[in-house]
Order: C-alpha cells, then sequence, then structure tokens
C-alpha cells in the first residue's frame, strides 16, 4: 500500500513539478519588447562667427575691427499623429569694435525667441491650435544720446518683453504650418520702471505693461530648396482690434549654405513693424513707428547636433 501510494505522488508531483518550472524559465526568459516608436524628436545647432582686421599706416583708410558672435538654434519636436508640439529657441549675440584695441565693443545684434505650438487634431491635416511667443534680448542697449560722457541704457533683458498667445485653427503639411487665431493677445512689458518713459520699448510712459487684443496669421516652413543649403522661416501679422488700420508684422528667416563639413555661409534677415513701438523726429517733434529691419550675413563655424527633422 505505501509503495501505491508513494508511486502515485510520484507521478502526480512530478509531472506538476516540471510545468511550473517550464513556466518560471519563459517568464525569466521572456522581455516585452522595447517600444519602437519614438515620439519626441530634439536637436540643432550651434553657429559661431569671429573676424579680426589689423591696420597700421594703412594709407587707403578704413579702421581696424574686431567681431564675434554667436547663434543658437534648438527644438523639440513631439508628434503622436492625433497631437502635436513644437519648441523652438532662436537666440543669438553678436559684439563689434571699430577702430582702436581701447574702444568698447558694443553690440550689433541681440536675440532671444521662444515659440511653443500645441496642436490636437481635428480632421484631415486641420489642427485645434494654441501658440506661445515670447521676445526679449539679453544685453543692454543705449539710446544715440548721452548725458555728458554716460551713455543712457534705454533696454536690457527682459525691457521690454513681448508675450503673444495665440488660439485658432492649424494646417500642417510635413514642415510647413499655418495658424489662423481669431483670439490672441500681446502683452509687452518693462521690469524697470525707468525703462517705461522709451517709447522704442511699447509701453506707455509710467507704465510697466501694455495689453492688445486681436487676430493672429502665423505662417512657417522648414525646407532645403537646394542642395547643402537650409532654410527657416516663421512670419507673425497680428491685427489688433482697437486700431484696424494697423497689421503688426514679426518675421525671421534664417539661412545656412554648407561649404564644408563644419564650414557656413549663414544669412539671418529679421523685420518687424510694430505699432507701439515709435521713435522721435527731432525736427518737428513728432513720432513715426518705423520698420526695423536687422540684416546679417557671414561666414563661421557650424555644429549641428540630434535628429533630422526633414530637409
Amino acid at each position: 500500500m505505501r509503495l501505491f501510494f508513494l508511486l502515485s505522488f510520484t507521478f502526480l508531483f512530478f509531472p506538476q513539478a516540471n510545468a511550473q518550472k517550464r513556466i518560471d524559465t519563459l517568464i525569466v526568459k521572456y522581455r516585452p519588447p522595447a517600444d519602437t516608436i519614438k515620439y519626441w524628436k530634439t536637436g540643432g545647432k550651434l553657429t559661431f562667427t569671429l573676424q579680426n582686421v589689423y591696420q597700421k599706416d594703412w594709407t587707403r583708410g578704413d579702421q581696424p575691427s574686431f567681431s564675434l558672435g554667436t547663434t543658437v538654434n534648438l527644438y523639440a519636436y513631439y508628434d503622436r499623429g492625433e497631437f502635436k508640439l513644437e519648441n523652438k529657441l532662436d537666440a543669438g549675440i553678436s559684439l563689434l569694435r571699430q577702430g582702436e584695441s581701447t574702444n568698447l565693443l558694443i553690440k550689433n545684434e541681440d536675440f532671444l525667441i521662444y515659440i511653443f505650438k500645441g496642436g490636437r487634431k481635428l480632421v484631415n491635416k486641420w489642427y485645434l491650435d494654441g501658440i506661445l511667443d515670447f521676445r526679449t534680448q539679453f544685453l543692454k542697449g543705449f539710446a544715440d544720446n548721452k548725458v555728458g560722457d554716460q551713455r543712457i541704457v534705454n533696454s536690457k533683458f527682459l525691457n521690454p518683453g513681448i508675450i503673444s498667445p495665440s488660439f485658432g485653427l492649424g494646417y500642417k503639411k510635413d514642415k510647413f504650418a499655418l495658424t489662423l487665431a481669431p483670439l490672441s493677445g500681446r502683452f509687452t512689458f518693462v521690469t524697470d520702471d525707468s525703462l517705461s518713459n522709451f517709447p522704442t520699448n511699447g509701453v506707455p510712459a509710467g507704465m510697466n505693461w501694455k495689453s492688445d487684443l486681436g487676430a493672429n496669421i502665423v505662417v512657417s516652413d522648414n525646407f532645403s530648396p537646394v542642395k547643402n543649403m537650409k532654410l527657416r522661416y516663421n512670419l507673425s501679422l497680428f491685427y489688433e482690434y482697437e486700431t484696424p488700420d494697423h497689421i503688426d508684422v514679426f518675421g525671421e528667416l534664417f539661412m545656412n549654405y554648407k561649404l564644408l563639413k563644419y564650414i557656413s555661409v549663414n544669412f539671418q534677415f529679421r523685420v518687424i513693424y510694430d505699432d507701439n513701438v515709435r521713435i522721435k523726429n527731432e525736427e518737428d517733434n513728432s513720432s513715426y513707428v518705423p520698420w526695423q529691419i536687422n540684416n546679417v550675413i557671414d561666414i563661421g563655424f557650424i555644429y549641428e547636433f540630434g535628429e533630422k527633422i526633414g530637409d
């Protein structure tokens, strides 16, 4: 009888033990497949330029000069089909010294631009879009006139700063994007009370901020028209409801043509027409809204990093 129970126990236990062992082995060996879909794409490029002109007893005129500059372009894109996010940061500083080495370095380029866009797909290539546009500069700026030998500071970091939120419909195909935003705002501010007295900063004298409500049209694209050339632009047209006869313009164009692996020709063009910013006419004491244009062409070192987003 004991032998019968022993044999029965053996036949019942060992198959279960072996089965359990096989299951444990499978659990240990099994590894879920890694997520092969990558939703984020990040990267950017760094551009650095340097120029030095030395002259001594040069009879043909001109002056020695020294200039250096750097530009950074960063991006982080999130694409999950129905939902998209875009983050773009453009920043640049360029300094120039004209004449003797004892002269001060002055800035001839200074900008910081951050643009965030979030979109939820509605139908086909149309999205419900939200945009946040922020703009300022890094370094101090100076007025043309002086008080004695002292230069007058008229701008600096966050003085002024411009925040522009927009909400509306967006169309996106490849890297081309169009946003029609009937609900948009623009908030111009200064953090230093003394700088509100300069009409070039876009806020009323004695105040720290100014708000405007209107509609906005934003167009942007990123493509390669020819081999070794990359071109990117962003154009924003703001229509203020209180002043329907004015349209404010903010535009940037960045072009890069690669000569060698790390050497390229760089072209930057920015234009601003802002009804809040006025320049005083000294002849008749009137003021006018200027077309602000900044254009830079240089040859320098360029380093690209991160993931490609399409040429």
